[in-house]
């Protein structure tokens, strides 16, 4: 007697190929086999992808400490600014004060002068 074959012939027909597999003796063997490339096609992409992201990561790192170096460069210059600015108000401030107490009402223009010169070269 001769042997015959346990398994059974399978025909495949997909994405416009035609596959005949002969002797088949599980179609669990072919799931399996079909399961184990998706799963090895999912981790390539799946790590391309994380590499991808870690590249695309470090770009957008070296922009946003770019970005952060011109802003810290223009709050620099706008505090130096703002400083003078303040610091001539305040010195302004003082020369008024000095004015109004030291200069009185019945006082020459030429003495008021005097006076203001003196607050200015006091208050700087």
């Amino acid at each position: 007697m001769a042997e015959e074959p346990n398994g059974a012939d399978l025909g495949i027909d997909a994405f416009g190929a035609k596959v005949n597999l002969k002797n088949v003796k599980s179609l669990n063997t072919i799931l399996t086999f079909f399961v184990a490339v998706n799963v090895a096609v999912m981790v390539v992409f799946l790590y391309a992808h994380g590499v991808e992201a870690k590249d695309s990561a470090k770009e957008i790192a070296n922009e946003l400490k770019a970005a952060n170096k011109d802003v810290a460069n223009t709050l620099r210059e706008t505090n130096k600014e703002l400083g003078n600015i303040l610091k001539e108000l305040s010195q302004g401030i003082r020369e008024q004060n000095c004015i109004t107490v030291r200069v009185q009402p019945g006082m020459t223009p030429q003495q008021r002068a005097e006076e203001a010169q003196f607050c200015k070269r006091i208050t700087r």
